[in-house]
């Protein structure tokens, strides 16, 4: 598959920069000649720009993906099978399982929608993430506003455009 031509990318960077420049009231440059010619006491604040816009992307192309991800699985055979007996045959699993150690049920979480609702929505199993289970990641607060939602899907519209362009085809994103 190609990705999407070089124009489109500058255009889609450009307005997430521009979001970005409005929500802050500030000059941070999204492009490599205007990057060139900052001044080197601007450039933390606008790696710290790009950054927050490259987050902001990556996270919603993550939603995307897992939204199609979960559409496609929906056929699978696993989610044939009622809740219920899904959650006891965790259940079994957790009481029959050797390993002294909880946090993997925090993985079979991450298997799908399906096992993530049935571990948390049952009593039987919720009691074992009630321990004292530490955080694996610390979420920080960032001073800097991230790019309004509009210029993220005006961006993803731009990119998916140039995708579907470059391949002939009909990729939808929406």
């Amino acid at each position: 598959m190609k990705p999407p031509i070089e124009e489109a990318v500058t255009e889609a960077l450009s307005i997430l920069m521009g979001s970005v420049n409005t929500e802050n009231d500030s000059q941070f440059v999204s492009q490599e000649t205007l990057a060139a010619s900052a001044s080197l006491s601007s450039l933390p604040d606008n790696v710290q720009a790009l950054a927050l816009v490259k987050s902001c992307i990556n996270k919603e192309l993550d939603m995307l993906v897992s939204s199609m991800q979960h559409r496609r699985n929906l056929a699978a055979p696993i989610h044939k099978i009622p809740v219920e007996v899904l959650v006891m045959i965790l259940a079994h699993f957790t009481a029959s399982s050797s390993l002294s150690d909880d946090r993997y049920l925090l993985e079979l979480m991450t298997v799908n929608r399906l096992w993530y609702d049935a571990i948390v929505h049952s009593p039987q199993l919720c009691k074992v993430l009630e321990s004292d289970l530490e955080p694996s990641f610390l979420v920080t607060q960032d001073t800097m506003k991230p790019p309004q939602k509009e210029a993220v899907a005006e961006t993803l519209y731009i990119l998916m455009g140039s995708v579907n362009k470059e391949n002939d085809s009909q990729f939808v994103f929406q």
